[in-house]
């Protein structure tokens, strides 16, 4: 008898203990994890709002890059708010945001208008939070299954 009860107690605990893990999602209770998708969320926005003021810039390159950063930055706040990107998937989507803001940047240097710095005013400070983040993020808190 205290067998059969032994296994049912360990057999419940083991259920319970599943279910705890898969009632959460992966990285729901990492702060880090949070903060970037916080972090991601505001660079999106702006980076939206950029995008729809370069519509009107007569630069076309400018147009362009803004609406790549908007997109990187969209695809980057997806995967950071999902809890389920790997690491690895982060990095390689705030690579992309990356890239896309130094083009913007180099526009803007090129273009040395008081309107073209103001725009970058607009997403500056959101990357470079998202970058800070991004340094923050523990490996483990994004492995999936973690």
């Amino acid at each position: 008898m205290n067998l059969a009860r032994n296994l049912t107690f360990a057999a419940a605990s083991s259920l319970l203990a599943l279910a705890g893990c898969a009632s959460t999602a992966p990285g729901a209770g990492n702060a880090a994890q949070r903060q970037l998708a916080s972090s991601a969320q505001i660079l999106d926005d702006n980076a939206r709002v950029l995008a729809a003021r370069a519509d009107g810039e007569t630069a076309p390159g400018f147009a362009l890059d803004a609406h790549e950063l908007e997109q990187h930055a969209y695809d980057l706040r997806v995967a950071a708010r999902s809890g389920r990107a790997s690491e690895g998937e982060l990095r390689a989507d705030f690579d992309e945001v990356t890239r896309s803001y130094q083009a913007l940047r180099d526009d803007v240097q090129r273009l040395d208008t008081q309107q073209a710095h103001a725009d970058l005013a607009l997403v500056n400070d959101a990357y470079h939070g998202v970058a800070s983040r991004m340094a923050s993020v523990p490996a483990s808190a994004n492995a999936p299954g973690s």
